[in-house]
């Protein structure tokens, strides 16, 4: 995060299109680290209570926590990265349609997620609404401003 905080930082100085075109790249790039790292600690996961059936279910229960804590850390790094992004602009209506792909691709990896009880933290109703009302507000300063 620190090293994207740089980056962002840096690539504002361009403004504009410039800065959410690389927003979008970096974003892009923290999103397939964390679904690998998600996709890891579920493959884990599975190896493990398959040798674990016959252990205790207590045991079991551990395992899948400990999956769920890694996974949701995983997912943790992609929302935290986006709220980055579009929190070091002052004008959000540079916002590519690409960049709020990769936002909704986040939120749906979240709500699947805990769908399927890989992942238990995070909000998705609260996320969605933060991210489209971003969008919203993007979408108000394109028609004020013609």
């Amino acid at each position: 995060m620190n090293q994207l905080r740089s980056a962002l930082a840096a690539s504002r100085e361009k403004g504009g299109e410039g800065y959410f075109a690389f927003a979008s790249r970096a974003l892009g790039e923290v999103i397939v680290f964390a679904l690998a790292v998600e996709e890891e600690c579920e493959e884990d996961f599975q190896k493990q209570a398959q040798r674990l059936e016959l252990s205790s279910r207590k045991t079991l229960e551990k395992a899948h926590q400990k999956m769920q804590k890694e996974a949701g850390r995983a997912w943790l790094l992609m929302s935290q990265a986006a709220h980055l992004c579009v929190g070091e602009s002052d004008d959000l209506a540079a916002v590519s349609p690409y960049f709020w792909e990769l936002v909704d691709a986040i939120i749906d990896d979240l709500s699947i997620n805990q769908k399927r009880g890989t992942i238990a933290l995070g909000n998705v109703k609260e996320e969605r609404d933060y991210f489209e009302a971003l969008k919203a507000e993007k979408k108000a300063k394109k028609l004020v401003n013609g």
